[in-house]
């Protein structure tokens, strides 16, 4: 099986068909980046070009079974700065430590003297073992001891005791105030009822409809909603009777 890394520009062909090739000759580096690694690690085997002129490549590795193959990646071609340059890589991770050396592979270089085949050299991947401390069998040591402790004499333990007391006995009386003060403000406030002075004083004729508005508009006068109600009434009414006021107030008394 052979996978295929990726196409590149290849530089110029200055060697005649039939004679033996290298990379270099088209412009071409193949390398492994980085130049070590570990068993598992992503490791790219890197084909370059950079030449005058115009050309392409692809490049064929053979299967191997020390390595894992993931992806390729690819550069698109270029031309900068005068120079065609190309880059494609061939993403794999290593199964084992020790060498792993990839061996057959070729570059097919495509130009404007046609297509030619390359032999890449052998090719060696340092890969380094585990670290030892990943694979040691020897237990890890126990956590020493922590050191013990004397306890605390009495006299110390009698201050923490005694500020805690006190925080205690405030709080509650803090909470008992609270808890008074919110009773009596939600208990309902008795509204007694219109004095006689003002019965006598609506009877006797002596008071008109503007004493009586700012009567209700006064905050110390206070009656019941009902006793209320009659005196609106009859100061908003179109002829305001005092005297059947007060008869009405006199029965809302006797009630």
């Amino acid at each position: 099986m052979t996978m295929f890394v990726a196409v590149a520009n290849s530089a110029e062909v200055t060697s005649t068909a039939g004679s033996e090739l290298s990379p270099n000759a088209f412009g071409i580096t193949v390398r492994f980046v980085p130049d070590h690694a570990g068993p598992g690690d992503v490791v790219q085997l890197r084909a370059e070009m950079d030449r005058d002129t115009w050309g392409q490549f692809e490049l064929h590795v053979p299967a191997n079974p020390d390595m894992h193959a993931i992806t390729v990646e690819e550069l698109p071609l270029q031309y900068k700065n005068g120079r065609y340059q190309q880059q494609q890589s061939l993403v794999f991770q290593p199964k084992r430590s020790g060498s792993l050396r990839i061996s057959g592979a070729t570059i097919d270089v495509v130009s404007s003297r046609g297509r030619q085949t390359v032999t890449v050299p052998d090719l060696t991947l340092a890969i380094k073992p585990f670290e030892s401390t990943d694979t040691a069998t020897t237990p890890v040591p126990l956590p020493s001891p922590e050191p013990v402790r004397s306890p605390q004499s009495p006299s110390r333990l009698a201050v923490p005791l005694c500020i805690g007391l006190v925080l205690a006995i405030a709080i509650f009386l803090v909470s008992r105030n609270y808890r008074n003060q919110t009773r009596a403000t939600s208990q309902p406030t008795t509204q007694p009822p219109p004095s006689d002075d003002l019965v006598d004083l609506l009877k006797s004729g002596q008071t008109s409809r503007q004493d009586l508005e700012q009567l209700l508009n006064d905050p110390n006068f206070v009656v019941s909603a009902t006793e209320r109600e009659v005196i609106e009434r009859a100061v908003y009414a179109e002829n305001c009777d005092t005297t059947q006021l007060a008869n009405l107030l006199q029965q809302q008394e006797t009630r």
